[in-house]
């Protein structure tokens, strides 16, 4: 009878021991790293959207759809990097003569060396100093495209960049994913790699007959 009693306390403090240790993994895991909070989504870029209008422009008629490339065109990478380009060509392309002349996309030969990065606390400086000379200057013509390398915009710049467009310059803005020739420079810049605008061509495989021809 003594030995039945010992194992039944054996196999009770056994038990015990599991139970405290099974405590004790889940307490230390919920100490552990929170999980993050979801990125805030400030904007999730549609197929085929055209042009975007500002309040002072919304009785106009939008820029032609073929326009790919503003005359400023930032770029969203992830929610912390902002990319910026000037290269932007006026092209031959789409003007309804047929379906095609819509998907064409012109090749404008970016290098990583056209292509700077703003840093988060430049971007205000900029906005208000090099765009805003040059604004004044060349309204009211102007088109800047807001593109993202992924179909969430989680970047806090861009809801900086798009208000200040709408509301302190009122300037037309379209806003779309990056092309392949953007992902490519990017892409290279932040490898530190170069290229001639023939390689690219190349390496990105484009086809020639979708490629407009610049004037």
């Amino acid at each position: 009878m003594q030995r039945l009693l010992d194992k039944l306390a054996l196999a009770l403090i056994e038990m015990m021991n599991r139970l405290a240790l099974l405590l004790l993994t889940i307490l230390l895991a919920s100490c552990g790293d929170k999980p993050k909070e979801s990125e805030k989504i400030y904007y999730v870029v549609k197929e085929g959207e055209n042009y975007i209008t500002s309040e002072k422009y919304k009785n106009d008629p939008p820029p032609p759809t073929d326009l790919t490339y503003g005359e400023y065109n930032f770029i969203f990478v992830g929610s912390d990097k902002v990319y910026l380009h000037t290269v932007s060509h006026r092209h031959l392309c789409g003007f309804g003569m047929s379906e095609s002349d819509y998907i064409k996309v012109p090749f404008i030969e970016l290098t990583p060396k056209q292509v700077k990065e703003l840093r988060t606390e430049d971007v205000a400086p900029f906005l208000d100093s090099a765009m805003r000379i040059n604004w004044q200057m060349y309204q009211p013509n102007w088109v800047v495209t807001l593109s993202s390398s992924t179909d969430t915009i989680t970047n806090p710049a861009f809801e900086q960049i798009s208000n200040y467009l709408t509301n302190g310059l009122h300037i037309r803005y379209n806003i779309r994913k990056w092309t392949k020739e953007e992902s490519y420079a990017i892409r290279a810049k932040m490898e530190g790699k170069t290229y001639t605008p023939l390689e690219s061509f190349n390496a990105l495989g484009i086809d020639s007959s979708v490629v407009c021809k610049k004037y």
